[in-house]
C-alpha cells in the first residue's frame, strides 16, 4: 500500500508541475475514458435494478389480479371477472331470459 501512495504521490507531483495545456490534456486523457466506463456500468446496473422492479411489479400484480378475481363473480357468457354490465333500457337481460 506505502508504494502505491508513493507512487499516486509522484504522479501528483508531476502533473502539477505541468503547464496548464499539457495538465488539461492529460486530465482528459485519464478522466474521460473513466467517466465512459463508469456511464457504462451505472448503464448495467440501473436496467439490472430496472429488471428486478419489473419482475417484482409484474409478481405484485398477478397477487393482486388473482384476489381480484377471487371477489368478483364472472360476467354472463364470460370466464373473465368483472361487474356485470347493466343492460339498455328495455332490452332483456340475460338473468331474465326464459
Amino acid at each position: 500500500m506505502t508504494g502505491l501512495r508513493t507512487w499516486w504521490d509522484g504522479v501528483e507531483e508531476w502533473l502539477i508541475r505541468l503547464p496548464f495545456v499539457p495538465q488539461l490534456l492529460v486530465t482528459l486523457v485519464v478522466v474521460v475514458p473513466l467517466a465512459i466506463v463508469a456511464a457504462m456500468v451505472l448503464s448495467q446496473v440501473v436496467e439490472v435494478v430496472t429488471g428486478v422492479a419489473a419482475w417484482l411489479g409484474s409478481a405484485v400484480s398477478s397477487v393482486w389480479k388473482s384476489q381480484v378475481i377471487a371477489r368478483f363473480p364472472a360476467r354472463p357468457g364470460t370466464s373473465e371477472p368483472g361487474p356485470v354490465a347493466a343492460s339498455p333500457v328495455g332490452a332483456p337481460s340475460a338473468e331474465s331470459a326464459p
